[in-house]
Order: structure tokens, then sequence, then C-alpha cells
């Protein structure tokens, strides 16, 4: 939604369409607090498998 909001000004005065790609989206990488959470998501990204609590 942000990323939408974000450029509607653009496109408006551009007259590009916006499409939207539902593989783009944004990731919960934990619902609990991670002191280590910036090693947690990269390892995210080698194992797109990895899943946290």
């Amino acid at each position: 939604m942000r990323a939408i909001q974000s450029v509607e000004p653009l496109c408006e005065k551009t007259k590009i369409k916006i499409e939207i790609d539902e593989r783009l989206s944004e990731r919960t990488l934990s619902t609990t607090d991670l002191p280590d959470w910036y090693e947690k998501l990269k390892a995210t990204f080698n194992d797109m498998e990895l899943k946290f609590e």
C-alpha cells in the first residue's frame, strides 16, 4: 500500500498505469523480538523456506 501511495502522484502526471505484482510483498520476519534479527534476516535470503516464530 505504501509503495502504491508513493508512486501515485507520478503516475497521475505521467499517465502511467500502476501494475501490482503479488510476488512483491512485505514479509514478517518474526512475531517475537529477535535480538539478532539482522543475521536472521540475511539467513532467510539464503534459505527461502526458513521461518521464525
